[in-house]
């Protein structure tokens, strides 16, 4: 009995950066095809550097007329924090960040058609876990970060 057996493709990667944003994408020719992929570049903006244990509200005013379809909040790391093992650049999703004494988030935000307000609770960094790390840890302070939101 004779099998016909297909080479599978190497994933090819594309690796643009964007005005300091770096976007890869893995294509495989077999399943792609003859498609176009676009890709398009986001808009970002960074808050001041946090004060740990106090409360931040960080607003983006803008009149898209509808709320973006795509948000992402993150931390991003201006000074080493050895506590979470992060150099500067890094940046941590901030829905990893919890309260360790009552289990909510530290970090949230909210978007519609003018504008994206995100928020920092004022947990402390010696009462926060995050939790991509194994195992999960606290940042040395949260003074070593600053808020930073992505939308499309």
């Amino acid at each position: 009995m004779q099998q016909n057996l297909q080479q599978v493709p190497t994933p090819i990667f594309y690796v643009v950066n964007v005005v300091n944003r770096a976007f890869a994408l893995a294509l495989d020719r077999a399943a792609v095809g003859a498609a176009i992929v676009q890709i398009t570049a986001m808009n970002s903006q960074t808050s001041a550097p946090l004060t740990d244990g106090t409360g931040t509200i960080f607003n983006i005013p803008f009149s898209l007329g509808a709320a973006p379809a795509f948000v992402r909040l993150v931390l991003l790391c201006v000074t080493t924090d050895s506590g979470l093992g992060m150099n500067i650049g890094d940046e941590l999703d901030a829905a990893s960040c919890f309260d360790n004494n009552s289990s909510q988030m530290i970090f949230g935000f909210k978007a519609e058609a003018i504008g994206i307000r995100a928020t920092y609770s004022g947990t402390t960094s010696a009462n926060s876990l995050v939790t991509l790390d194994t195992p999960p840890g606290s940042p040395s302070s949260w003074s070593n970060f600053k808020l930073k939101l992505y939308w499309q």
